[in-house]
């Protein structure tokens, strides 16, 4: 079901009822939902998240309002707080050897890592329009995101769309393309971003789940 928006562009009706632009080809090619992840590694990578010892380090902060952290899990010092994103090859940094569901979900996607982070932002905190790794480059990237604590008010801004990226699942950015983000309101939204090389093998839709006893529910979409 669609109508058109003021402006004229054809939106859709999102999972809540109301009418966004977040569906629109040219936004989808931007940000999209690859799969969902296993509920309970999801809510072990979170609390595993949210007892890092550290909040993190301002990074880039030209481009913020203040109030988003950033520490890293995987780059070429192996310290949490060297947040500087180059080309390298990553090891895993003293806090990720202390969060091993998180570990064991980075190694199960099989990617050639560049960078990988937690990115904390705080209640009524902005990260201003831009673009990365705009300028040419022989190997591409890609980033994804894994969504651990979020709010309804925190969302991705781009192609002229607001965009919630929902906890549970696995996702897909181009960081090319200009973005921001906010947290409108809060609380705290944590998202684990993973730079990585691009090659022709596929991003993994399903990523292999770790043994544990007995049932579980597969999270779906939030």
């Amino acid at each position: 079901m669609s109508q058109e928006d003021p402006d004229g562009d054809r939106i859709l009706r999102g999972r809540d009822g109301r009418w966004d632009g977040s569906r629109r080809p040219e936004v989808l090619g931007q940000v999209a939902r690859l799969t969902g992840l296993e509920e309970s590694t999801v809510e072990q990578m979170r609390a595993e998240a949210l007892e890092a010892p550290t909040r993190g380090v301002v990074a880039y902060g030209e481009y913020q309002s203040g109030g988003r952290w950033t520490t890293s899990l995987m780059n070429r010092s192996g310290d949490p707080h060297d947040v500087v994103i180059g080309d390298g090859r990553p090891r895993p940094t003293s806090l990720l050897e202390e969060m091993p569901a998180t570990a064991r979900l980075l190694d199960s996607l099989r990617l050639d890592f560049m960078y990988v982070r937690l990115a904390r932002l705080e209640p009524h905190s902005y990260l201003w329009e831009h673009r990365d790794y705009a300028e040419p480059r022989e190997t591409g990237r890609r980033r994804l995101h894994i969504p651990l604590v979020t709010n309804p008010s925190a969302v991705l801004v781009t192609a002229g769309a607001r965009v919630h990226v929902a906890a549970g699942a696995l996702w897909r950015q181009t960081p090319s393309q200009a973005h921001g983000v906010c947290n409108t309101t809060g609380p705290d939204r944590f998202h684990l971003i993973a730079d990585a090389y691009a090659d022709d093998a596929p991003v993994p839709c399903h990523p292999p789940a770790p043994a544990r006893r007995g049932r579980h529910r597969p999270a779906g979409d939030d």
